[in-house]
């Protein structure tokens, strides 16, 4: 996920390395840092996160 949290734009769908569907929703950018919404789906829910970063930090 933190290649494609990198690279694509948000509506973005892809899955994650346990094979959950997820969908980059939204970006938010500052001058300090970068954050991207995600949307994951499981069989039972849906989990929205946020994943920020500072300018060559990795994703938290």
């Amino acid at each position: 996920m933190a290649a494609a949290l990198d690279s694509q734009l948000d509506g973005f769908a892809g899955t994650t390395m346990t094979g959950l569907p997820f969908t980059i929703v939204d970006t938010a950018a500052s001058d300090r840092q970068l954050c991207r919404v995600v949307s994951v789906e499981s069989p039972t829910r849906f989990d929205v996160d946020t994943y920020c970063k500072s300018p060559g930090g990795s994703w938290s």
